[in-house]
């Protein structure tokens, strides 16, 4: 089974890398709506990082989300036109990492 959710780590990992660095036609603004995509994308990736690799400690799978979070914000800043880096897609990411990763771990200590 953990072969499974390695698996889908790998998938989402893809798809958010290109949806992130794909170009964008939308002005940069900030809304709720992408902050809850960015939340759920990167809890979706920290859930699926914790069932994939279930020794680790919950901590080192939020590090893992988080510093993948940081490089697609300063990959967006570098390697597109149309994207910035932002901190507030970063806080987004590592909100939605927290609440499933809470989540997780109270699962874990039953």
């Amino acid at each position: 089974m953990k072969t499974v959710f390695r698996i889908a780590v790998l998938g989402l990992v893809l798809a958010i890398s290109i949806l992130s660095l794909m170009p964008s036609s939308a002005p940069a603004s900030v809304t709720y709506t992408d902050k809850i995509q960015h939340a759920l994308a990167y809890g979706a990736l920290a859930g699926l990082t914790a069932f994939g690799w279930p020794r680790w400690p919950l901590i080192k799978v939020f590090l893992y989300t988080t510093v993948f979070g940081v490089a697609v914000e300063v990959a967006q800043a570098l390697l597109t036109t149309s994207r910035s880096f932002s901190g507030l897609d970063m806080i987004a990411n590592a909100v939605g990492a927290v609440i499933v990763l809470f989540i997780i771990g109270i699962g874990r200590n039953r």
